[in-house]
């Protein structure tokens, strides 16, 4: 969404916007004042609107919320949506990140571990603090970060319920949650963290991350190249079509910030590997033995699974209702994986095309919730395997 002020004419109030790199038309935009109708006028005014606080923060060195942008002039913007869409173009069109026009967004993201914040004021953000984490400031704020018996970092897709009655060892199996307890808080609460392989440095992006939890990530993804310390990167996501895209997102970076070809390198993590939850998991986890259940399980075929191709398979086919904890692909969802499967490859991780196919073709997915009372069991397995894997 790059923009480029074409000519500016203050006497007949004729602004020209339009696209500054050779992208696809479909990343193109134009403004045009005055505009054909009344809500384009009102867009154009919005557009100038946030440019004066652009100016005004720069000018009085003070730092802005995307929210306090959004409550400046509430009937103007109409919801916080236009804000944000219109800051991350400005950005764009003046080919600088979004923080150099002294605008963030409200803390969001959270970061619990073996990990110290140094913040530009002096002040030091204790990671190691047994809690519900704390927030991830801006990258703005932060001097350096110091890490110390960590070598693993854990990124979770969102705050989910999880029950927590069993302990540690009680049997593995995919149950649907009776109490609720966020997934993330879970760990950070009961250093539960502190026992799994790697004592990972956990990271919640509350859905799809903010740029200040990707900046953390990519800062301590370069942490392990330019410090020495081996970091492993995982991320566990729901196994639906948005899972999939956000672990894209902080593997390779978001799409718009592709298209426009800015910073996206900034906020990447290329070594980042998804844990879960996969597709092999439901098949292994998910029974239903002596529920009423209706459902036939084919053997058919070859599919991946973490030590490679497993030859006899399972193919889940449903005559009625799913297995335990699966919940039915609504139509917004499978418009979602028709429309990452139409990307350009390189915006799409590569492992997750036949993921998409699957789900597709099974009609069904899975929330991260489907771990239910297994969590920390089903962390400890995943993240010892993928460790053994990494050592042989």
């Amino acid at each position: 969404m790059f923009y480029l002020i074409e000519r500016w004419n203050f006497v007949e109030g004729d602004l020209y916007l339009h696209h500054s790199r050779n992208q696809p038309k479909r990343f193109w935009r134009t403004l045009v004042y005055p505009g054909p109708c009344s809500r384009d006028n009102q867009k154009f005014g919005a557009f100038v609107r946030v440019l004066e606080l652009v100016r005004e923060a720069i000018k009085l060195d003070k730092i802005y919320t995307k929210r306090d942008i959004y409550y400046k002039d509430v009937t103007l913007f109409g919801s916080q949506q236009t804000v944000d869409k219109l800051v991350d173009d400005i950005a764009s069109a003046l080919g600088v990140p979004r923080r150099s026009l002294h605008i963030t967004a409200a803390a969001k993201g959270l970061v619990c571990g073996d990990l110290s914040i140094f913040k530009t004021d002096g002040s030091i953000i204790n990671c190691n603090i047994e809690g519900e984490g704390v927030l991830i400031p801006s990258s703005t704020d932060i001097e350096k970060v110091e890490i110390r018996d960590s070598d693993t970092v854990l990124i979770i897709e969102k705050e989910v319920v999880a029950n927590r009655n069993q302990d540690f060892v009680s049997s593995f199996s995919l149950t649907t949650p009776t109490k609720n307890k966020a997934i993330f808080r879970t760990l950070a609460e009961s250093g539960d963290w502190k026992r799994l392989p790697g004592r990972p440095i956990l990271i919640c992006g509350k859905g799809y991350p903010d740029i200040a939890t990707r900046e953390l990530a990519h800062y301590l993804y370069l942490t392990k190249s330019l410090s020495g310390q081996y970091l492993d990167f995982y991320c566990l996501v729901d196994y639906d079509p948005h899972g999939l895209d956000i672990y894209t997102m902080y593997k390779n970076g978001s799409l718009s910030s592709r298209a426009t070809g800015m910073f996206y390198e900034q906020m990447a993590v290329p070594a980042l590997r998804h844990l879960g939850v996969k597709f092999c998991d439901i098949l292994e986890y998910c029974s239903v033995e002596g529920s009423s259940m209706s459902q036939t399980i084919e053997e058919s075929g070859i599919i991946s699974t973490d030590n490679g191709e497993e030859p006899r398979s399972k193919r889940l086919r449903y005559t009625s209702s799913p297995p335990q904890g699966l919940l039915p692909m609504t139509a917004h969802d499978r418009a979602k994986a028709v429309s990452m499967l139409q990307r350009d490859h390189n915006t799409v991780a590569a492992e997750h095309t036949d993921d998409l196919r699957k789900l597709l073709f099974v009609g069904y997915k899975a929330e991260i919730q489907v771990l239910g009372d297994q969590l920390v069991r089903y962390l400890d397995e995943k993240l010892g395997g993928q460790r053994i894997g990494l050592a042989s």
